[in-house]
């Protein structure tokens, strides 16, 4: 026979099994995400430093009202010191301006605006896996590409300064606020190109 204290066991043990289960998130795919690689300095902003630039470009990120629009992910290896928030700042501007305004040209009537980029620093390796500078704000730029106007993307930026003068910089970017899923996906995607030998 069955004692009670080892059904009641045997029950405890069940649901705390279930309830981990439940509690546990599915893992998230970026099969269906669209990669893209640029050899840096590029054309738009001849002045960067020798590198190249990997991204993930989120499902809808060029279709309106899509939960992917302007969602993506990229990761940067770059011959350049951008060790301070001030730097960081302006080469994420000088970025931005340099693509939309390339991209701007084809586009009838189009007038390009700098981008305002907001960083606020979260100090050393918050929320990495390894030791970088951390920063968190917003990005206000005219999308060039699909409407015309004005786009504020929340930004996520990690910043890690290496030996050799080089920087390794890590970015993600969407429209989206923080609790919406598509961060998870941009989190696995940061993984997913953080993966890729630089020169691969």
């Amino acid at each position: 026979m069955i004692s009670i204290r080892k059904t009641t066991a045997l029950a405890i043990t069940l649901s705390l099994a279930f309830s981990s289960c439940a509690a546990t998130e599915p893992a998230v795919s970026v099969e269906d995400w669209t990669p893209e690689k640029i050899l840096f300095p590029p054309n738009f902003a001849p002045h960067f430093g020798m590198g190249e630039e990997n991204i993930l470009f989120a499902p809808g990120m060029f279709k309106v009202g899509d939960e992917g629009f302007w969602s993506y992910a990229l990761v940067i290896d770059v011959d350049q010191a951008l060790d301070t928030k001030g730097t960081t700042t302006q080469f994420l501007e000088d970025y931005y301006d340099g693509l939309l305004r390339l991209v701007g040209k084809n586009r009838d009537r189009f007038v390009p605006d700098p981008a305002t980029v907001k960083l606020v620093e979260l100090g050393e390796g918050q929320d990495r896996s390894w030791e970088k500078k951390h920063y968190e704000g917003t990005i206000s730029i005219l999308d060039a590409f699909v409407t015309g106007d004005r786009v504020d993307l929340i930004a996520d930026v990690a910043v890690e300064s290496l030996d050799d003068g080089r920087t390794h910089m890590e970015v993600m970017v969407s429209p989206q606020q923080r609790d919406h899923p598509i961060w998870r996906s941009l989190a696995a995607a940061i993984t997913e190109l953080r993966d890729l030998d630089p020169g691969s």
